[in-house]
């Protein structure tokens, strides 16, 4: 019998690599809970950068609040018009260089 205790590392970094929230939380816990992204987003201003598992039923609160979230389309969502410098932004959280000039 092999036993695995699954944990997620929750990050929320700014422009200058500077941690600013963070959670921990068991492997069971989905990527777009409600109560965890209130509590790592809560508060926060400007623009938030995200995999396509942060994508939550929240986003018009977060909006409201003034945080705009930035994520890629899942198979099967409406595409829409995204801004270069935004595809540009996302294409840097993954860790990927950017492609020289």
């Amino acid at each position: 019998m092999v036993w695995f205790y699954g944990l997620k590392a929750h990050l929320v970094i700014n422009q200058y690599d500077q941690l600013v929230s963070f959670a921990v939380t068991p492997g069971n816990v989905s990527d777009n809970n409600g109560s965890l992204l209130t509590e790592l987003l809560g508060g926060l201003k400007g623009q938030c950068f995200g995999d396509r598992g942060y994508l939550t039923k929240l986003f018009a609160e977060f909006y409201q609040q003034g945080l705009h979230i930035v994520t890629n389309v899942r198979r099967g969502m409406k595409n829409a018009l995204t801004p270069l410098a935004d595809k540009l932004n996302l294409r840097k959280r993954g860790g990927r260089p950017l492609p020289a000039d």
